[in-house]
């Protein structure tokens, strides 16, 4: 019997570290799947973060997506910029007309079946040059839920506060509003377009 149990003692053990190592491996396993799991997901998120502001990822409303752009001095000397912009508080329809005829009585009624669509930009600076601005001058596109271009043949004067048509240098910003011809009541993109400054964002 002494003999037996001898004999079992090591065959116990084995099983001892086998069961053991079995159990590590199993959580080396769970460590590992968990891992990828969050490298995958922080993936995701980077190239959501970087594809922002593409028609097939615009801006939501409220938001703000930064791009970079190299910006010039008058004499050709360059410097890296990134710009944060933003596009808020749309508005549409009848009361926008109303505000642009009492901003200036010469704007026009958009065509039939379209309206005014008006909202406030914001866009920041970051040059690493203070001495080169970046003059601010866009403009603003229109595709409708199909895609398909809004045709923007009539534009609106401002008496005050317009967007844009300055210089803007490291640390600054600047705002304003601006208006586009839209579809009546129908889901549009407005993009922002500056030379290679381009975004897309959600309008409500």
């Amino acid at each position: 019997m002494k003999r037996i149990l001898t004999a079992m003692v090591p065959i116990f053990f084995v099983l001892l570290l086998v069961a053991c190592a079995g159990g590590e491996n199993e959580e080396q396993n769970q460590n590992t799947s968990n891992n990828t799991s969050e490298n995958e997901e922080e993936a995701k998120e980077n190239e959501q973060t970087s594809n922002l502001g593409k028609r097939s990822n615009p801006v939501p409303v409220g938001e703000s997506v930064t791009l970079s752009s190299n910006v010039y001095s008058d004499d050709g000397e360059e410097a890296k910029g990134e710009f944060t912009i933003s596009l808020t508080n749309f508005q549409r329809g009848q009361e926008v007309m109303d505000f642009l005829l009492s901003e200036n009585q010469f704007n026009e009624q958009p065509p039939e079946g379209h309206e005014w669509m008006m909202f406030d930009v914001s866009i920041e600076a970051n040059i690493d040059n203070p001495d080169i601005s970046y003059y601010v001058a866009p403009s603003f596109n229109v595709l409708d839920a199909n895609g398909s271009p809004v045709p923007q043949d009539i534009y609106p004067t401002f008496d005050t506060g317009e967007f844009g048509y300055e210089d803007l240098y490291d640390g600054g910003k600047l705002t304003g509003k601006a208006a586009v011809v839209v579809p009546t009541d129908e889901e549009v993109l407005v993009e922002y377009s500056d030379f290679d400054v381009e975004a897309f964002f959600k309008a409500e």
